[in-house]
């Protein structure tokens, strides 16, 4: 039974982990194995394996409890700035315009479709203050396969069972929610029974990976599951088929920037989109959530979206002030007006800038890492192109045994990305890296999550 009057301390857990990990009996043979485990599995990126440390990140319940709450409040903050967006058609001038332009006629392909197809992703760091969520990805959100694949093996290491003992550990398993995802967005397009799944992906790089692992975890959890490339569908018949299998739900693993400028390669499956042969999951209408411009307006005082006090007080708590990057006059984070752009130029140290649409930590400027005439050259962009800019926040870092002889320990950034489905199941992937921008694609670790408790 679990004692809730000991409240588990998470540095005594760590503490108790680096000690068993350091006193077991063969420990080269735990990082033989845990290395290769992942190359047996795939788990590698650019030859490099997903996970490069010798912990799992852990977590308590009360933490886990007070993310979920705050996922659960900003999820419906920001459809609400969404909704105010999409239908106030001064709001739809001022700041969709260059969304529009950008996204073409993708979306005249795509019917408006219920939230059940769309899986959400927050990025997130711990402060000392608390979680700041810094952005939103409505896109493609990715990493929950290789988060789970993780797991098992971790709990097969030799001293699990021994650490257990001390502490209740519970994984914290992303891919339960992406398989109801699944099947709410098939339910909900009108479908019986179980899906056939084409898992969707442009040849070569993470996408494709993920794609991959995830259409193999798909088969082994029963459902029916084909990894493809644009080059394997075939629309005729009002079918979509992939490698000449009828699909009927789509996992979509491409980024919709992508997307638009290969659109030629994905007319099979545009068509199929188009004439509603088949149910898209994430739609590309869930691009507008990853928007920027959304994320900025959240801590803009000047609209009112109608937040709840709940709600409210979910920003203020956990979303770092942001603006959309125009000439003109703003407020600061303090209330005071601003000329905001003469404002950004001179607090470089404080700032962070980042393009409305790219995604793995392209195109981003932390202005504490640039010199003066970088940093001028950076708002000199972001100002002629479609940029918002973020308070900086100051994230704690974590040590972590490296996958190494002797298990030397490093600090990293550490961030905590936590998935939000339409059945309202969350869960995290956490991520972590020697540089701030902790982006997989960009040289940071998938760590699995542990949410732990004192027995």
């Amino acid at each position: 039974m679990r004692n809730s009057h000991s409240p588990v301390k998470r540095q005594d857990a760590i503490l108790y982990w680096n000690e068993l990990l350091s006193s077991c009996a063969e420990p080269e043979s735990v990082v033989e194995t845990l290395l290769q485990s992942q190359r047996d599995q795939d788990l590698l990126i650019g030859g490099r394996p997903f996970c490069m440390v010798a912990r799992p990140r852990f977590v308590t319940t009360e933490t886990m409890r007070q993310e979920h709450r705050a996922v659960s409040l900003l999820s419906k903050a920001v459809r609400k700035v969404r909704d105010a967006v999409v239908e106030d058609q001064k709001l739809h001038a001022d700041y969709l315009g260059g969304f529009n332009e950008w996204i073409g006629t993708i979306l005249s392909l795509e019917p408006r479709v219920p939230e059940a197809r769309s899986i959400l992703r927050f990025d997130s760091f711990t402060t000392d203050a608390g979680i700041r969520f810094v952005e939103l990805n409505g896109d493609i959100p990715m990493g929950s396969v290789c988060n789970d694949a993780l797991v098992p093996l971790f709990q097969g290491l030799e001293f699990f069972g021994t650490f257990e003992q001390r502490y209740d550990v519970r994984p914290n398993l992303v891919q339960i929610g992406m398989i109801q995802t699944f099947l709410h967005a098939w339910q909900s397009w009108g479908g019986a029974g179980t899906p056939r799944m084409g898992i969707l992906s442009f040849p070569g790089g993470m996408q494709d990976l993920f794609a991959r692992l995830n259409a193999r975890d798909m088969v082994k959890l029963g459902l029916e599951a084909t990894a493809a490339y644009p080059e394997d569908l075939d629309f005729h018949g009002g079918k979509l088929r992939a490698k000449g299998r009828v699909v009927d739900l789509v996992y979509r693993i491409m980024h919709t920037d992508d997307c638009l400028e290969r659109s030629e390669e994905i007319a099979p499956l545009l068509q199929a989109v188009q004439h509603r042969a088949v149910c898209l999951v994430n739609p590309f209408r869930s691009e507008l959530l990853s928007h920027k411009y959304l994320f900025a307006l959240l801590t803009d005082e000047r609209h009112d979206f109608g937040f709840t006090p709940d709600e409210q007080a979910a920003i203020h708590a956990h979303i770092p002030w942001g603006r959309i990057l125009r000439e003109g006059y703003s407020t600061d984070a303090a209330g005071n007006r601003i000329d905001l752009v003469e404002y950004v130029r001179t607090h470089k140290d404080d700032l962070v800038l980042k393009p409305a649409h790219a995604a793995g930590g392209t195109g981003v400027h932390l202005g504490w890492t640039c010199d003066t005439a970088q940093w001028a050259d950076a708002v000199r962009e972001a100002v002629q192109n479609e940029y918002i800019v973020q308070q900086k926040i100051e994230v704690t870092r974590e040590e972590y045994p490296l996958l190494q002889k002797g298990f030397p320990l490093r600090e990293f950034f550490e961030d905590t990305d936590p998935f939000h489905f339409p059945g309202g199941y969350s869960a995290v992937l956490s991520r972590i890296s020697a540089t701030e921008i902790t982006n997989v694609a960009q040289g940071g670790s998938i760590v699995p999550t542990f949410v732990i408790d004192a027995r």
